[in-house]
């Protein structure tokens, strides 16, 4: 599987099901779908890509071998526990009407939660150039944030607490199985 598949579909799972569409989607709400959030979006999916795999270059050689299927295990693991344990902040009573401080805010969340772990590991473990993962990550947040913003309050009628919980045990066990064969 490419770098870019594979960070793609973990990325755009991770963020779809987690906290940050949902965020999104409130966000939009609150704002009454604001054509500055979608600016917003846009320019936090630049930092989410390409923050973790500028750091990722440093830690590369660091991880070679088990230590390296080792941070992915840990990623995982650690991606899997946010899905199932946080939960969503509850919609903005001010929200604030700044494309700049939306920006900063997104990408924080996106860069510090699940999302931004995962990214960093693959493109830290990554057999590929990092650019490939960092498009796949791109093209993740490009794909699901802007549904997510367009979609608002319909977001919170899907059936994420299901797919939450499920991706949640699934990203688990991976980890679970790459930390395991890593060790052994």
């Amino acid at each position: 599987m490419s770098a870019f598949f594979l960070a793609f579909l973990t990325c755009a799972l991770v963020i779809a099901a987690g906290r940050d569409a949902l965020f999104v989607a409130r966000l939009s709400q609150a704002l009454h779908r604001a054509p500055g959030l979608h600016v917003a979006i846009m320019l936090a999916a630049l930092v989410f890509a390409a923050l973790p795999v500028w750091l990722a270059g440093s830690l590369a050689v660091h991880l070679d071998g088990a230590a390296g299927r080792l941070f992915v295990a840990l990623a995982l693991l650690v991606a899997g526990a946010e899905l199932l344990v946080l939960r969503a902040s509850p919609t903005p009573a001010e929200p604030t009407h700044s494309t700049i401080a939306t920006v900063l805010v997104l990408a924080v969340r996106l860069v510090s939660g699940a999302p931004g772990f995962v990214l960093l590991a693959l493109a830290a473990r990554g057999t590929a150039p990092a650019a490939f993962t960092a498009a796949g990550g791109l093209f993740a947040a490009f794909a699901v944030l802007p549904v997510a913003a367009i979609a608002g309050e319909d977001w919170e009628r899907l059936p994420l607490r299901i797919v939450r919980r499920g991706l949640g045990v699934a990203l688990l066990m991976a980890g679970g199985v790459i930390g395991w064969i890593a060790v052994f």
